[in-house]
Formats: structure tokens, C-alpha cells, sequence
């Protein structure tokens, strides 16, 4: 957590960071310049451990990708932060920020939970169709394809179960504003994800912003500032 060094209390951004090794992941790692970002700019920056992540509760190995408990452990990470009464911490202004594998875990949970916050940013995130996100980390790999299709099957075999496992399907759900942030050069999730996803929300009558940084990658270098400018101002405007 990072806190502003002013006095007062402050609105609250809880970050779902990407997907990185469990076993390499260290508290607060991944995201360390956007958490420093926004706490310079006045927010408390919160970025939750998964389970099976840093000092959190380990699970079996056996789990497939992504577990649908990472959603649950975002929801749970802002229960506690209310619970916590924390001086410094405005926790009727929560904002949410994911990136990657963590845009679609604070999309999941924005569609389970409505009103868990008052905005979400959303950087670089995986497809909100189930489907999308299984052929592009799972297919490929046989022994945890295996494992997946053992519990869930295929998008082919069994499309209800994955159309049911996907954020889009209960877009009309979403009840905060959502701003999207992906580059044109993404190799790891391809920008047209997030435009399926923009346009889903609009098609829902959602408040969404979908800005595109041409030629930037996974993980924006030349376009950063630009963005956290953007998502600074956001999350202002939506916290106030």
C-alpha cells in the first residue's frame, strides 16, 4: 500500500496486477510505478496479493489458469479495506485499477459486485470473452489444456459454460464508469479485445472511454505518462 505523505484522508485505488510467477512474486512488485503514481497524486494506491501469491494462503497446484477465486479475492481485498477504518483511507471513493490478467479479474468482479467501486481503470486488460483468453493461453499448451478441458471443456464442446465464464455476458451488470487504456502493438493481448469489450459496454448503454497508444506495447514505455495523466484525471473526476 501507498499512501500520499500529506495528512487528510484520501480516495482509494485497488490494483489487480497482471499475471507473473507465484513463486517469483514479491508484494507490491509488477506495478511499482503506477502505485508511486498515484500516490503522488493523492491516492491510496492498494495493490492486493492474489492467493498463492507473496505471504497469501497457498492453494493446490492442481488449479487450472486464471482461478475463478481471483475476482473473489478483489471483492474480499475491498470488504477488508472498509472493515480496516483506516485514518488516511476515504473508502466511500474506491476506484478500481487492473492490468492485464487483473483487468479482467476487476472486470469479473465489477459484474459480481456492481457497486464495489466508483470507476475502473482498465490497462492493457485480457478479452472479456472467455473463449478469447483460452485459445490464446491455454490451447497451446498441452498439459493445461488437458487440465482445463478435463474440468470445463472447450468453448466448442461446451459454449453455454464458457459464454457463462465470461465478463461480457453480464455487461449490463456494470454500473460505474470504465476507462480503457491499450496499445495498437499489444503482442500479448491484442487491442481488439479491448474494442470488443468498449463496444459490448456501449451496446449496454455503460459509460466507457476506450483510448488507444498507436505502436505502444503490453507494457507502455513512450505512451506512459500520457496514460497515467489520463487515468489520474479519471479517477479524479470520478472519486471527487
Amino acid at each position: 500500500m501507498n499512501v500520499p505523505t500529506r495528512a487528510g484522508r484520501h480516495p482509494v485505488v485497488v490494483i489487480a496486477h497482471g499475471y507473473g510467477d507465484p513463486a517469483r512474486y514479491t508484494s507490491g512488485s509488477m506495478l511499482e510505478r503506477e502505485q508511486a503514481a498515484l500516490a503522488a497524486n493523492g491516492f491510496v494506491a492498494f495493490q492486493i496479493d492474489y492467493r498463492s501469491y507473496a505471504r497469501s494462503t497457498r492453494e493446490s497446484p492442481t488449479p487450472v489458469a486464471r482461478p475463478l477465486g481471483y475476482p473473489m479475492d478483489l471483492v474480499d481485498a475491498v470488504l477488508a479495506l472498509r472493515r480496516a477504518h483506516l485514518p488516511f483511507a476515504d473508502t466511500a471513493r474506491i476506484g478500481l485499477f487492473g492490468r492485464s490478467m487483473g483487468g479482467g479479474v476487476a472486470l469479473d468482479a465489477l459484474v459480481a459486485r456492481p457497486h464495489l467501486a466508483r470507476a475502473a481503470v482498465l490497462y492493457s486488460p485480457v478479452s472479456s470473452r472467455a473463449a478469447d483468453n483460452y485459445r490464446r493461453w491455454v490451447a497451446g499448451d498441452p498439459a493445461l489444456r488437458a487440465r482445463v478441458v478435463h474440468a470445463f471443456g472447450t468453448p466448442a464442446s461446451r459454449p453455454a459454460f464458457w459464454r457463462q465464464a465470461s465478463a461480457r455476458s453480464y455487461l449490463d451488470r456494470v454500473a460505474v464508469p470504465v476507462q480503457i487504456d491499450h496499445g495498437t502493438a499489444d503482442p500479448v493481448c491484442p487491442v481488439r479485445w479491448s474494442e470488443a469489450t468498449a463496444r459490448a459496454l456501449r451496446a449496454a448503454g455503460k459509460d466507457v472511454t476506450l483510448h488507444e497508444y498507436p505502436g505502444e506495447d503490453h507494457r507502455f514505455d513512450r505512451s506512459w505518462a500520457l496514460f497515467m495523466h489520463r487515468a489520474v484525471t479519471f479517477l479524479r473526476r470520478e472519486l471527487a
